[in-house]
């Protein structure tokens, strides 16, 4: 998992962004695959857990920030049309593998590091899944949201106003 994620942008070569997102969907977003239930098992070394979740910043950086067009997920518009990749990089963090970090005390701040990480693009969709992600955590740590929200204003000031306003949900754990 660390390996495909770490080598994520080499995916496009080979793969059209549909096939990528099924994939990802499958993997990442999908409550019946097992694989993060695997990864997240305690007889695997927390060495191994926390690779996997440092290299899903590339998932941000080297596939979603450059394949990824300018559409509001949560609003289902956009002054773009979405690419096939635009969904699961909106709830990467939703159900399924990526999330169950946050019910692993000792992964959580990796994952969250994930987040810290991914607010360094620009790409609309990219801060978008961040902002969805971290409304669904902000109940569990409400301290460290706050302080990723903060980043996130600071690094962008000029957040669209559709960002703006879902930036305001995230705060108080209100997402979709």
């Amino acid at each position: 998992m660390a390996r495909l994620f770490r080598e994520c942008g080499s995916l496009p070569k080979h793969y059209t962004l549909a096939q990528i997102d099924q994939g990802l969907n499958y993997l990442c977003c999908n409550a019946c695959s097992n694989y993060f239930h695997d990864i997240l098992d305690t007889t695997v070394p927390r060495s191994m857990q926390e690779e996997v979740f440092v290299a899903a910043r590339h998932l941000y950086s080297d596939l979603f920030a450059k394949h990824c067009t300018h559409f509001y997920c949560h609003l289902d518009r956009g002054p773009e049309q979405p690419t096939p990749l635009n969904g699961v990089c909106h709830m990467l963090w939703d159900i399924g593998g990526l999330n169950l970090a946050f019910h692993v005390g000792d992964v959580a701040e990796t994952a969250l590091g994930v987040f810290e990480h991914a607010l360094r693009e620009t790409n609309p969709a990219c801060i978008e899944s961040v902002l969805h992600g971290l409304g669904h955590y902000q109940d569990q740590y409400p301290r460290r949201v706050a302080e990723l929200l903060d980043k996130l204003r600071e690094r962008h000031p000029d957040l669209p106003r559709e960002l703006r306003r879902y930036w305001r949900a995230a705060s108080v754990g209100y997402v979709q």
